[in-house]
């Protein structure tokens, strides 16, 4: 997988730029956005994790049966499980394998950190047709969602959307978005079994609705993360943690 940041800065060719007096140029991307893709290879670990999911929602089975006959109406089809499973010591193995790769991530965005805390963590469990609404996640720095299980071939993409103000004055022929980056409304992503996504908790994103059977489902994990920064003056130093 690339770094993150390999897209940072473009150089063009030397043999485009031989114009006149111009030998050298470069476009840099400012203000970027940066999504982190990751792939949990191990699958057995994301149908553990489900397994655990259902067993930790209350008469699972029960509200799920209730909710196909349409006696239940969850939100835009979802059922959401409680936002502490962090707390839960039988997903200690989970938190195993996203703690380093949220500290890699971190550190790929050259923070100046002591570590960080996951403040919370729920799966979002989604029936024929379900989606999420366009959200963002306030009060938290970096967000994630993994997802455990994806029936149908239309999953329900993961889209989010560009947060670049003025972006709309600059776009040309709508049918020619997919010539230029800097024309995208939005860029999605296929969920897939294994597939971790973390981004930065302001930007504003959702999921489109999914196609599968009837009696299947979508399972995906979400959290919250917010590093322990350490901030210095001149004229003092101090810590935000304890």
């Amino acid at each position: 997988m690339s770094k993150p940041f390999d897209y940072y800065a473009y150089e063009f060719p030397q043999q485009a730029l031989r114009i006149g007096n111009c030998e050298y140029g470069s476009q840099i991307s400012l203000f970027s956005t940066p999504i982190f893709e990751y792939k949990i290879k191990d699958t057995l670990i994301c149908k553990k994790v489900s397994n655990l999911i259902k067993n930790h929602i209350s008469n699972f089975e029960e509200k799920w049966n209730d909710y196909q006959k349409g006696s239940l109406k969850y939100i835009h089809n979802t059922l959401t499980s409680d936002d502490d499973l962090h707390l839960d010591p039988k997903f200690n193995s989970l938190l195993e394998t996203l703690n380093p790769i949220i500290k890699i991530t971190i550190d790929t965005l050259n923070l100046s950190t002591n570590g960080f805390d996951i403040l919370s963590m729920w799966s979002n469990i989604n029936g024929k047709g379900g989606y999420l609404a366009t959200h963002s996640h306030p009060n938290s720095f970096l967000s994630g969602v993994l997802y455990l299980q994806t029936p149908g071939k239309n999953k329900g993409k993961i889209f989010f959307e560009n947060p670049v103000e003025g972006r709309t004055n600059w776009e040309f022929d709508p049918h020619d978005f997919k010539t230029s980056m800097f024309q995208y409304r939005s860029w999605e992503f296929e969920p897939k079994v294994g597939t971790l996504l973390l981004f930065p908790s302001w930007i504003r994103h959702g999921t489109y609705q999914g196609d599968w059977e009837d009696d299947e489902y979508r399972i995906s994990l979400s959290f919250n993360v917010m590093p322990k920064f350490k901030c210095t003056t001149n004229t003092m130093k101090y810590n935000l943690q304890e």
